[in-house]
């Protein structure tokens, strides 16, 4: 069972999650909401997110494959939950796609730039791309209760 402090934190991340997703809907933002969405549930930093490519996703396995993680040696292969997923597919059918097959070309974003605009959009003002990733531990507990 989890304490009153850990429930209280998971609920704030719950929280923001959903404030942060439907601004960046209403601000028709789709490349830095599937950002946010990939950023969250994959747990993957900044570059790594920004070094992904469309034919890395196998959307049937639900995986990123050969992940180049910046604080490992080996490649790995990330599993992906629906949400993901869909977020993913949806930002592929709208992007205009660049040689370089990049998910999230360098020309439109950046890490810290992408952290700034939510931050922006949202109104909150301690947002960070790391904190991201400690929200998707929350969320991805409350996916495993139930």
């Amino acid at each position: 069972m989890h304490d009153k402090q850990f429930l209280l934190e998971q609920e704030y991340c719950i929280y923001l999650q959903d404030r942060i997703c439907t601004k960046l809907i209403e601000a028709k933002e789709y490349e830095l909401y599937c950002y946010f969405i990939c950023s969250v549930y994959s747990h993957l930093r900044q570059r790594e997110m920004l070094s992904l490519k469309w034919n890395q996703i196998d959307f049937k396995n639900k995986i990123i494959k050969n992940v180049k993680f910046l604080k490992e040696k080996d490649n790995k292969d990330v599993f992906l939950n629906d949400i993901t997923i869909k977020a993913l597919k949806e930002w592929q059918s709208i992007q205009n796609q660049t040689k370089d097959n990049k998910i999230f070309p360098d020309t439109s974003c950046s890490g810290f730039l992408n952290a700034n605009k939510i931050r922006e959009l949202t109104g909150i003002i301690n947002l960070s791309g790391h904190m991201f990733r400690q929200m998707g531990l929350y969320l991805d507990n409350r996916l495993w209760e139930g």
